[in-house]
């Protein structure tokens, strides 16, 4: 092969890693075609096509494929000396324990990561690097409520992402992390936390502490949106103002944030996402009920209320009723004020007791060892997705004894888990891969008969049908 040939194939599969990273899967796919022939014999080429592959499987969840390629290349690239390739491909590796919800795995390998980039990474793929393992780390320490460490990195992150040259991927995923840091920072502190997950409990507060903390993630989505807005991203735009809006509430300019929530719900019902419409809806609705205009709120609560009852979004619910039950006692209509408490009260004990029974199972008695294997391989074969018995083979188990614990530590059965992780494997594949065909492809590869039954099925779980997930003008969520 001759050299510069050599070189524009190592660069365009170098680059079709880069665009599996952002979920462009057909270009990357395109990319991967002109370089696989060729890289038989050449093994920085061949680790570069590992690379890209890994990454591939990595944007589909499937995550032993995406090791094995990861590690493959790794190991290749530090033989040859190229160790920012090789520091990119351990990445994935930590990204799959951080999708795992293995948390400690992943804080000691970005950790590591870190340390290794500041070490020996050079330019713009040190900062890059950096970048993408402060953002980690941010995440991972506020899931364990370290919000002091995760506002330590989530800064660095953001910083370093100004310096990036490729700031429009990096800095909105840095500025996202730190912003949510803040936002939670704001509703733990705020007077009226009682109900710290349900912002829409809260209200306007004079709070030093709260509103410090509403103007940091205020001033980062402000940033984030005008990148957004650059792009031409009209719905990620108004995502990300309609999260201003409400971070605007909290301070007391209820009337400037009604716009930019109405922007996102105007957005939402253009894709016709459901779920998204009655989350407008409902924080429509909240930045009424706090500027005391009771009937306008109550206009808002009812439609949001009808749309999550057609999806079944029983958490949505809750705070719906919860919200709705607040503006009726205003207007002093207390009977109806009562009936949505009611229905508040017995939806959050449903979903408590649920949660609780899961919380005790595992409290009171330890899993089984072979529960974990289970749902390993289960994950792991989801492209050809395993039977009952075939799962209780692998873990050494009876197929009793593996249904028996499903049904006690995780509330469903081993065919229930394998089917759940399928649609959202399917969701999570039209996500990625847009336009014609995309929705025959999907079931083509996870197995399933596109029919009238599974689009009903679908449109159930994810309040949309797989021909509306997979327009091709759907943005991509961070």
């Amino acid at each position: 092969m001759r050299a510069d040939s050599r070189k524009r194939l190592l660069r365009l599969a170098l680059g079709a890693a880069d665009a599996a990273s952002r979920g462009q899967n057909e270009d990357a796919e395109a990319a991967l075609r002109q370089c696989e022939s060729f890289g038989q014999h050449d093994a920085e080429l061949t680790a570069a096509v590992r690379l890209a592959r890994a990454e591939l499987a990595m944007s589909r969840s499937r995550f032993d494929a995406a090791r094995t390629d990861a590690r493959a290349a790794a190991t290749s690239f530090t033989r040859l000396g190229r160790r920012h390739d090789a520091l990119r491909a351990q990445e994935i590796e930590a990204r799959i324990f951080w999708k795992l919800g293995e948390n400690a795995r992943a804080q000691t390998l970005f950790q590591k990561l870190l340390v290794h980039w500041e070490r020996w990474g050079e330019g713009k793929a040190r900062i890059d690097g950096e970048v993408r393992c402060l953002t980690y780390l941010t995440s991972l320490h506020s899931r364990a409520r370290r919000y002091e460490q995760a506002i330590v990195t989530g800064t660095r992150a953001v910083l370093l992402a100004k310096k990036s040259s490729d700031l429009p991927l990096y800095f909105p995923k840095a500025a996202n992390a730190l912003a949510g840091v803040h936002f939670r920072q704001a509703c733990q502190l705020h007077p009226d936390n009682a109900l710290t997950t349900h912002i829409t409990a809260l209200g306007p507060t004079g709070s030093a502490q709260v509103l410090s903390h509403c103007r940091n993630a205020r001033a980062l989505m402000d940033e984030v949106r005008q990148i957004a807005i650059a792009s031409n991203n009209r719905h990620q735009a108004a995502l990300y103002g309609s999260n201003i809006g409400q971070l605007m509430v909290l301070m007391n300019e209820i009337d400037a944030a009604l716009p930019l929530m109405l922007e996102f719900l105007m957005s939402a019902r253009e894709r016709n996402d459901k779920f998204q419409e009655a989350d407008a809806l409902q924080a429509i609705g909240w930045a009424h009920l706090c500027a005391a205009r009771h009937q306008t709120a109550l206009r808002h609560l009812t439609e949001a209320i009808a749309i999550a009852e057609s999806l079944d979004a029983k958490p949505l619910l809750v705070t719906l009723h919860y919200d709705y039950a607040a503006a009726a006692e205003k207007t002093g209509d207390y009977k109806t004020a009562l009936l949505h408490h009611r229905a508040y009260t017995r939806l959050w004990q449903q979903l408590s007791a649920e949660k609780q029974a899961q919380q005790e199972t595992v409290t009171n008695e330890a899993e089984p060892f072979y529960l974990k294997r289970a749902e390993r391989y289960i994950e792991l074969c989801i492209p050809h997705p395993p039977s009952t018995a075939d799962v209780a083979r692998h873990v050494g188990v009876s197929v009793r004894s593996l249904q028996v614990a499903f049904q006690r530590y995780r509330n469903t059965t081993p065919k229930s888990f394998i089917l759940n992780l399928r649609y959202q494997a399917v969701h999570a594949a039209l996500e990625n891969d847009r336009g014609p065909g995309a929705v025959a492809r999907a079931c083509v590869e996870f197995g399933f008969e596109y029919s009238s039954h599974f689009v009903r099925e679908f449109k159930r779980r994810f309040g949309k049908t797989p021909s509306m997930a997979s327009r091709p003008d759907a943005s991509k969520a961070d």
